[in-house]
């Protein structure tokens, strides 16, 4: 018949083994320490005011559109740098009267959409609209601009959905607005940057169909 243990010989064992695997711990700390670096203790980084220039460029207008009469056409775009060129030829958030757009005959309309969810959905919608016999819907997105590298991701979702219109509907890269300027990269401590071995072990937080997070797994 065997023993059984009383709740002071359980407390009493349990009290062993854990000091025994925490003095195993203790005397291989060394070696945890290299498969999982410690982080430095967090600090707070508060950047110095920036001054502006005196000039700032060319301003974009609140006037009203200037070729309203043409079809409208929405691009929904993020806040980046890469569109720069396009807003300034559109001269405001539509095409104004003395802009490259209406100069051209295109009452371009720009909005800006940083969820990559919503711009597929709004695609989607303006082809439903196509599909239904809308020549020019009014409803969803005519272009949306995403960054090239993240455009693979962003087509396979959204051409899935297309398909099921017909094969007529699919999601194309028609062209380039412009390219980022010094925002796409991988932000962390300076000392990753000074020794690339003290990364490890770091959090890096990336953005899903977006382009950057590519940097930080090469």
């Amino acid at each position: 018949m065997a023993a059984r243990l009383t709740p002071l010989s359980k407390f009493l064992i349990t009290v062993v083994v854990l000091g025994g695997v925490g003095a195993a711990v203790y005397k291989n700390r060394d070696k945890l320490e290299k498969l999982a670096p410690s982080a430095d203790a967090p600090t707070a980084n508060i950047p110095p005011p920036a001054k502006l220039p005196d000039d700032p460029g060319p301003a974009v207008s609140d006037s009203p559109p200037g070729c309203a009469d043409k079809p409208e056409v929405r691009f929904y775009h993020w806040a980046w740098n890469a569109q720069m060129g396009m807003i300034l030829a559109t001269g405001g958030k539509q095409a104004t009267s003395d802009s490259l757009m209406c100069k051209y005959g295109v009452n371009l309309k720009l909005i800006r959409e940083d969820n990559t969810d919503q711009m597929q959905a709004l695609l989607a919608t303006f082809a439903e609209a196509l599909k239904k016999g809308d020549a020019n819907p009014a409803a969803g997105a005519h272009f949306v601009g995403i960054m090239g590298d993240g455009s693979a991701t962003f087509l396979k979702a959204l051409n899935d959905r297309l398909r099921k219109l017909g094969p007529d509907y699919t999601g194309l890269v028609v062209g380039s607005a412009g390219y980022s300027r010094g925002e796409d990269k991988l932000m962390g401590p300076p000392a990753w940057k000074a020794d690339p071995q003290k990364a490890r072990g770091g959090l890096v937080a990336g953005v899903l169909r977006d382009g950057d997070w590519n940097i930080a797994l090469k």
